[in-house]
């Protein structure tokens, strides 16, 4: 899952430095039936340009706090000023249950916190029960 798709709207943008960890979601995604339309950033700066790129905003954003450069809480914050809470559902997926982080991600604009499962398994049944309520039964407003 590579730069956004011609033609195609980006459905989901997960933001993952880690090849391994992309690897995954980029598969629990496919399990989903989600991978049409799945464009993977690989640091914030990314992930940006091509937000700023997209004439529609993503049904879903996966965002891990750990990545390099500005990082996944600053990311957050540039996604709301950018969107708003309401245009643009982010979600945290990060290996981190510390309630720092996960405060600090609240606080910073994620619509929702998840934690990477240790097992492939449970990871596709998170994405898959997230992409459901986060693409297919919320409600967004458009941005201003």
């Amino acid at each position: 899952m590579g730069p956004a798709l011609t033609g195609d709207a980006v459905t989901v943008l997960f933001v993952e430095d880690s090849d391994a960890d992309a690897d995954l979601i980029g598969l629990a995604l496919e399990r989903a039936g989600r991978e049409r339309g799945a464009v993977r950033a690989r640091d914030p700066e990314e992930a940006m340009v091509l937000l700023d790129g997209l004439d529609e905003a993503p049904a879903l954003v996966l965002v891990d706090i750990g990545l390099p450069g500005a990082g996944g809480i600053e990311l957050l914050r540039d996604i709301r000023r950018r969107w708003g809470r309401a245009a643009l559902p982010a979600l945290v997926l990060s290996s981190s249950a510390e309630p720092r982080d996960v405060r600090a991600a609240y606080d910073a604009g994620a619509s929702g916190y998840l934690v990477k499962p240790l097992r492939f398994g449970d990871l596709a049944s998170s994405i898959d029960a997230a992409a459901r309520f986060w693409i297919d039964q919320n409600r967004v407003i458009a941005p201003d």
